[in-house]
């Protein structure tokens, strides 16, 4: 049975590939934009963009990341994953009686959060969706310029070992006051990846046990978090925000090149 069904799928393949090539025949402007190695086949950009919001879909209905009704905040810095995440969670979420809220933490790095913090308002009145924002400033009292210069002097932890626990609470907070019930990040499967050797090098085998993809009620005053692209390349989310025209800030944060994640 298995192996008819596989057949099938071949057969499905094959016809789908013989039909974007008939169509650039007819010059009807079907040209091949990217191709997917695991699966074998090329995909034309109309195709590509209707298979990348599929699969998102596929992986939140697999993994039972909301329900019908979820108050949803999605984790939105300005970048290229959380503002892809944010336009496909804003069409898929469309069929259903869901309720979705932006949230942005502003890190008050100079010269690269205001542009960051700018787009993600323009991408809020654009897609008509409520915006809750704070600072690292107003929230723990240091912008991170700040916790950078300390952290030169001092040389206890990396910037972003600082950011990455105050964004973790940040994101939680804006949450919480939203009054959400789940947590989206636009965390993919390389960071997905990454995490996993992070982990491995550092002998934290415990934290391996907590990447359950399920959301999950940690504590009474924690948002169940999930991460709708757990399971796309970071190539593919690059790939549709480009094909799709999402703005975002194209810049790297100015210290990630000081997170041991930069070097894997």
């Amino acid at each position: 049975m298995h192996k008819m069904w596989v057949h099938l799928e071949r057969i499905f393949l094959d016809f789908h590939q013989l039909r974007c090539l008939i169509i650039r025949l007819f010059n009807m402007g079907c040209q091949p934009v990217y191709y997917k190695a695991d699966a074998g086949r090329y995909f034309c950009r109309e195709e590509f963009i209707k298979y990348f919001k599929r699969r998102v879909l596929k992986t939140i209905q697999k993994w039972k990341m909301f329900e019908r009704d979820s108050k949803i905040a999605i984790a939105v810095s300005g970048g290229k994953d959380s503002m892809t995440l944010l336009h496909v969670l804003y069409e898929i979420e469309q069929k259903f009686p869901s309720e979705l809220i932006i949230i942005h933490l502003d890190e008050n790095i100079r010269g690269y959060s205001d542009v960051s913090r700018d787009i993600v308002r323009r991408a809020s009145k654009e897609l008509g969706l409520p915006l809750l924002e704070a600072s690292y400033k107003e929230l723990f009292g240091y912008s991170i310029d700040e916790v950078a210069s300390i952290q030169r002097k001092e040389r206890i932890y990396a910037t972003c070992t600082f950011c990455g626990v105050w964004r973790r609470w940040g994101l939680n907070y804006l949450a919480l006051k939203a009054g959400a019930d789940r947590l989206a990040t636009a965390h993919c499967l390389d960071d997905e990846a990454q995490t996993v050797i992070l982990n491995i090098l550092r002998g934290n085998f415990q934290n391996l046990l907590k990447m359950d993809p399920r959301p999950r009620k940690l504590a009474e005053n924690v948002v169940p978090r999930v991460k709708p692209f757990r399971e796309i390349p970071e190539r593919e989310i690059t790939l549709y925000a480009h094909l799709t025209g999402i703005e975002y800030n194209d810049v790297p944060c100015p210290y990630a090149t000081e997170a041991m994640r930069w070097n894997i």
